[in-house]
């Protein structure tokens, strides 16, 4: 069973390990955020609590991306345990970073993209598969946190022309909830809006759509902008060459423990259209949405 939401300034697991935050040296936390099974072995803790069913001696840490990739679930109940005792009225937005890249290309498979549909399932099925089948797990509780989010009251929808009514539309009623609902805190008033999750992903710069819904938001850095393309080496009038060039230097990068000079450029480049274009566009609706508290539909709960 799942212990209750701690406040964010918790101890949180090691409370129940009875070990002193401040006794864990940050190679160690750093290494095991870092344990993904295949590439690094668990770091091991002693466990000294008393609260945990068929506990042994050890522990085993393991890197978060298994559990909850983003942080956000984590994030969520630790932030509205925090604002249960509050009065408000409070307004919650959650911008969460997203910079993988298996998703800039939806056009097949990344098999297909890779070249190995036909020859992947009788190749590396030890390491291979093993690698594939963890990733999956992990695309996998990455949607079940989203979903969780979803049905605790949070707002993941990442289409804003949805937000004036999503936000601020209330039931008009209260009732029990769980300890990680939303609900009760937007009914009865001690939030203005629905807690709001904003996205900012690479992928989100391959929208065939980007320009007509952000572009006007770079006109007043137009100076900038245009360095950053052309240190890329991309006309300043071609979107549509621009997210080709764009999605094909950025899926080029191997890691980031080594970036090369190209790749900087690339990521440079998203960078600012994320925060110039859809974060700005999406800030400003947001705004607006939940300026005016006299605004929220549907009558408070009590």
């Amino acid at each position: 069973m799942l212990s209750a939401p701690q406040d964010l300034t918790s101890e949180n697991d090691l409370a129940f390990l009875n070990i002193e935050p401040k006794s864990v040296r940050l190679a160690d936390a750093v290494t095991a955020s870092s344990a993904f099974p295949f590439a690094y072995p668990n770091v091991e803790l002693r466990h000294c609590g008393t609260k945990i069913l068929f506990q042994g001696s050890r522990i085993f840490l393991a890197d978060g991306a298994l559990a909850d990739n983003s942080g956000l679930v984590t994030l969520m109940t630790q932030l509205r345990a925090a604002l249960e005792d509050s009065d408000g009225p409070h307004k919650v937005l959650v911008i969460a970073i997203d910079a993988t890249l298996d998703r800039l290309n939806t056009n097949g498979s990344s098999f297909q993209r890779r070249g190995n549909e036909e020859s992947y399932a009788h190749e590396s099925t030890v390491v291979g598969h093993g690698v594939e089948s963890i990733e999956s797990a992990v695309a996998l509780m990455q949607d079940l946190g989203t979903k969780f989010l979803e049905g605790s009251g949070v707002e993941t929808d990442q289409i804003d022309t949805n937000w004036p009514n999503s936000l601020i539309k209330r039931a008009g009623a209260c009732g029990p909830t769980s300890k990680t609902s939303w609900e009760n805190l937007f009914e009865d008033g001690r939030l203005t809006a629905r807690p709001l999750i904003i996205r900012l992903g690479l992928r989100d710069v391959m929208n065939p759509d980007f320009e007509g819904q952000y572009g006007g938001n770079l006109a007043a850095t137009v100076a900038r902008f245009e360095a950053l393309l052309r240190a890329n080496g991309i006309a300043a009038d071609n979107w549509q060459g621009m997210r080709q060039r764009l999605e094909a230097s950025l899926a080029g990068i191997g890691t980031d423990f080594v970036l090369r000079e190209k790749d900087r450029h690339a990521l440079d480049l998203a960078v600012y259209l994320l925060v110039n274009g859809k974060l700005a566009g999406d800030i400003a609706v947001w705004n607006a949405a939940v300026r005016d508290p006299k605004q929220v539909t549907g009558v408070k709960c009590h």
